[in-house]
């Protein structure tokens, strides 16, 4: 059973999420009794599924690709890995990188992901998820079962290259990119953006 620290942890890292300004899981915290028996406070949530992308998302549960724990990569995924080679030097490469990955949720979810040290990540323990049929075929990504993280601070991704990660190591070689995670650090942690101090400490 997870300790309270680790039930709020989750919790922090999904409303973080919708504090940057992107979809994110909802929940809610109960006291769940069997036959008048209490079973402890439990966080009751959405599992970040097809259908929660067509609900939240729009278009049909069928039009989504999910890329589910970041272990089982679809063919448009690799795809847009070939392309984010290229791109470290390469602009013309690097906007075609941009119909396979919304660069913006991307950078917002790395610098989040680096801002709690999550311990268990970047290979799995979340979602990335392109709708190509009804929507722009752009991969978005979404935080899930992160309990284990803003507890240690050494754990040091930023070099990681798995799962999550795979596309930040190329993609962080381009100099616009680099220039786009700057603006969204400048965004998120100053002046009462979503991982300032202000508003961070109060999620």
């Amino acid at each position: 059973r997870p300790n309270d620290a680790q039930y709020i942890r989750d919790v922090w890292m999904k409303d973080s999420m919708k504090e940057m300004g992107h979809s994110s899981g909802h929940g809610h915290f109960v006291h769940p009794y069997l036959n008048g028996v209490y079973f402890g406070a439990h966080n009751l949530a959405e599992r970040i599924e097809d259908d929660w992308y067509s609900e939240h998302m729009g278009g049909e549960k069928e039009d989504w690709i999910i890329n589910k724990d970041l272990d089982s990569p679809p063919t448009r995924w690799n795809q847009m890995l070939g392309l984010a080679n290229p791109a470290r030097t390469d602009d013309a490469a690097y906007e075609s990188v941009k119909d396979f990955i919304d660069v913006e949720n991307y950078a917002d979810y790395m610098l989040l992901r680096f801002f709690a040290d999550s311990e268990d990540w970047p290979h799995h323990n979340c979602y990335a998820a392109a709708n190509v049929n009804s929507g722009d075929g752009k991969f978005r990504f979404h935080v899930w079962d992160q309990e284990i993280a803003l507890d240690k601070f050494s754990w040091n991704r930023y070099d990681d290259s798995r799962g999550g990660g795979a596309p930040f190591q190329t993609l962080r070689q381009n100099e616009e990119f680099r220039m786009l995670f700057a603006d969204r650090v400048y965004k998120h942690m100053f002046n009462g953006g979503a991982l300032s101090v202000a508003t961070a400490g109060r999620n």
